[in-house]
């Protein structure tokens, strides 16, 4: 098997590398198509959760040398960050309309003691779901690509043995659901981890779970840096796509910006067909991937019997 951007074939037992790692499920090349019930939208959902981590081993364990001209770096098609579960209820209120507030002092009061009428405002967003650019919040059990709590998580001992180990480093972690729709239908989820270097993190690239012809396909395009700014002067062969996110989304710079150099790249593209509930640990030298899919189904609409009850 030969790996995106390397320049030799995988040997064949590669799975060697990661006989420290600890026991994991491997997905079967051939899954298990189970029949799922839909929910009541029509669509099938699933819950998916995802783990990306670091096998820090010494170059010379790699049989693999990433090379610039063979690698394939770009986003997959509409990528986007999963929305975090506070982001509704930061309400965006525009200077602009903003009153101006009086100086803070004490308020006439009327000769008989009457308190004088206070004026209420109506300043921000409408709340209505169905207009562009307004408030609404967040229904965690309804709503998709909302990054779930850890209570939802399932790889939670993996993960802490994986961030107490020395020969891994977790790069991101996440959960959420969404319906399972065509490609063309179905947004890229945005992955970055690791630390931070200018606009850039050591993780970045983004993967996709749509539906195949009735089967459960992932879609991933990942990959690995390494920066160094020890000889800043010297131009990198590297290079990386522009982070496709608007400024308000981007990460963090840092506080002191530096002329990074890439020095490496490791980069893992792939497909895949998942199987519901299997769990499936996807190979590579620099870096692994943890994913599951669950079934899930929306939970059904309350009825409201008489308005007057409100």
């Amino acid at each position: 098997m030969l790996l995106p951007g390397c320049t030799h074939p995988t040997p064949q037992g590669r799975g060697s590398y990661h006989l420290n790692l600890l026991p994991v499920l491997v997905g079967l090349a051939f899954p298990h198509v189970y029949a799922q019930e839909l929910s009541y939208d029509g669509q099938r959902w699933i819950e998916v959760e995802v783990s990306v981590f670091s096998n820090e081993y010494p170059a010379t364990a790699y049989a693999e040398v990433p090379t610039p001209d063979k690698l394939s770096l770009q986003y997959l098609p509409r990528v986007q960050q999963l929305q975090e579960p506070a982001s509704s209820f930061l309400i965006d209120f525009p200077q602009s309309l903003l009153p101006s507030l009086p100086t803070p002092g004490f308020s006439a009061v009327a000769p008989n003691g009457a308190v004088p009428p206070v004026e209420h405002l109506l300043i921000g967003p409408v709340y209505s779901p169905g207009l562009v650019n307004s408030f609404k919040i967040s229904d965690f059990s309804r709503d998709s690509y909302i990054a779930l709590a850890d209570s939802q998580a399932q790889f939670i001992t993996i993960n802490r043995n994986l961030q107490n180990s020395s020969e891994h480093r977790l790069f991101w972690h996440e959960v959420w659901r969404q319906p399972v729709l065509a490609r063309s239908q179905t947004p890229a989820v945005y992955v970055q981890g690791g630390a931070s270097f200018d606009e850039h993190t050591e993780l970045e690239g983004s993967l996709r779970v749509s539906d195949d012809n009735n089967l459960t396909m992932l879609d991933i395009n990942l990959w690995l840096s390494s920066f160094d700014n020890s000889d800043a002067s010297s131009a990198s062969v590297w290079t990386l796509p522009a982070v496709p996110l608007t400024n308000e989304q981007k990460v963090t710079p840092l506080a002191i910006k530096n002329t990074w150099t890439i020095t490496q790249i490791w980069q893992q593209q792939q497909s895949q067909v998942l199987a519901t509930q299997e769990f499936y640990y996807l190979d590579h030298p620099a870096f692994g991937i943890l994913i599951q899919v669950r079934p899930y189904l929306l939970p059904e609409m309350a009825e409201i019997e008489d308005v007057a009850d409100f």
